[in-house]
């Protein structure tokens, strides 16, 4: 096994070589899309990644595992300046993967349409200084701060939605009702990824700039399951979230988001909540521009599995790769059932270069509950509340938009609760290592 991971391994570093080879003589030439005519997009992508995990946790798996997940994509798009038409087509596939290895819909899904909308805005509606616009169709949209609802960035598949999305607003505020079928899939018999419909999201976000650097956001989401879901969702969720942005030069910044759940889970009564908080420092003038970050997140857990209440918070379509560390075969922090206070540290020693470092130490919110990403739990809380914490180191170069070059490495180092739910020895630590690129045209 070793000896075919190190063989990877060097016919990657031999494509690394060859990018950087021909890149420069590639950013000579002229940019492809400028040769279309304005009405005209097209984009092509492809990402590839190799990832490693030495000792995995996930309920019923054991040893290690490894996987070379493939993302293809093609967008193409009509425009001008009132009307759009947009398509994205696109297949995630893996490779390297064995009998015990973990393959599920968030690594492999069929070729499909990821997108395929009509929009239409106006710049100022009927004289107004208010501007509007409407997309209906199959979108991937990004939603606040992705905490809730967002187009995946790490994980090899996408959420995609079928509806419509409105927006209307100034440069002060904006107003954005969604009407939206999320597009779910499970596993059936020797197919993968069958859909199943009937789910609807609905709600709208209220964006407001009372003060320069000062934004606020409001929101609330109605998620309703359809029929064929194993534990059909009804549930409400609301909140708001406040953005102070650091000034040019740099300087202080602050964030927090706070959001409440209620509905019904099953037959089971819901009630959850969910806090962020974070505060960091820029120095943007300084050489490297670093920025440093403390973070805080708080998420329910069910207090009681016996009794006929649901008290874990549910994130709906968030990502959460960007707070918690990578996703794929990784995937150890989540936003539910959690108490984990955290620190980053971002330095960009050349423009196209950023380098980070992300520690996060987890707790369970709710000892009795589930450790929710991996499925681990100890129904009488005598395991405790101390998963362990997490260190990644990791290095993104990005070449203009056509190239990006993404690698890391992350330690994670059990505490008690993993010890005594899963019978592990003291001390025991698991590492993770991750590398890949993506092409864009």
């Amino acid at each position: 096994m070793f000896a075919y991971i190190m063989s990877g391994l060097r016919r990657l570093s031999r494509f690394c070589w060859l990018v950087a080879s021909v890149a420069p003589a590639w950013a000579q030439q002229s940019d492809p899309a400028a040769a279309l005519p304005k009405w005209l997009q097209i984009h092509a992508e492809h990402r590839v990644r190799y990832e490693t995990l030495d000792r995995r946790y996930r309920l019923g798996e054991q040893g290690s595992d490894q996987q070379l997940p493939y993302r293809h994509r093609l967008q193409i798009g009509l425009q001008n300046e009132s009307f759009r038409f947009y398509s994205e087509l696109q297949d995630a596939r893996a490779a390297l993967t064995d009998a015990g290895s973990t393959v599920n819909l968030n690594h492999v899904g069929r070729a499909r349409v990821q997108q395929l909308f009509v929009g239409y805005n106006r710049k100022k509606l009927f004289g107004s200084p208010a501007g509007f616009s409407i997309q209906a169709g199959r979108v991937s949209p990004d939603f606040g701060n992705r905490r809730l609802i967002a187009r995946n960035l790490y994980r090899n598949t996408t959420n995609a939605f079928d509806g419509i999305i409105g927006s209307i607003g100034t440069e002060k505020w904006k107003i954005q009702p969604i009407v939206l079928h999320p597009l779910l899939y499970e596993t059936s018999g020797d197919r993968l990824d069958r859909q199943y419909r009937g789910a609807r999201l609905t709600g709208g976000y209220f964006t407001y700039l009372p003060v320069k650097r000062l934004q606020a956001e409001m929101y609330t989401l109605r998620l309703t399951d359809g029929v064929a879901a194993r534990s059909p969702r009804r549930l409400t969720t609301a909140g708001g979230r406040l953005l102070l942005s650091a000034p040019a030069r740099g300087g202080w910044e602050s964030e927090w988001e706070g959001t409440w759940q209620t509905g019904s889970v099953g037959r089971l009564e819901h009630w959850a909540w969910f806090q962020h908080w974070a505060i960091g420092h820029s120095w943007a003038a300084a050489r490297f521009r670093p920025r440093w970050s403390f973070l805080y997140d708080y998420a329910t857990g069910d207090a009681d599995p016996n009794d006929n209440r649901s008290g874990a918070y549910d994130t709906l379509f968030g990502a959460r790769r960007f707070e918690y560390g990578p996703t794929g075969i990784h995937g150890l922090f989540g936003r539910s059932n959690i108490n984990s206070p955290g620190e980053q540290f971002v330095v960009r020693p050349w423009r196209p270069v950023e380098a980070i470092i992300l520690h996060r130490m987890m707790w369970l919110a709710q000892s009795r509950d589930r450790w929710r990403p991996n499925g681990v739990g100890d129904p009488t809380g005598a395991a405790g509340r101390y998963v362990g914490q997490m260190a990644e180191f990791r290095v993104r170069y990005r070449w203009r938009r056509f190239f990006e070059f993404d690698g890391g490495y992350v330690l994670f180092r059990e505490g008690s609760f993993v010890q005594k739910a899963m019978g592990r020895p003291r001390g025991g630590t698991a590492h993770y290592f991750f590398v890949g690129s993506e092409w864009r045209l």
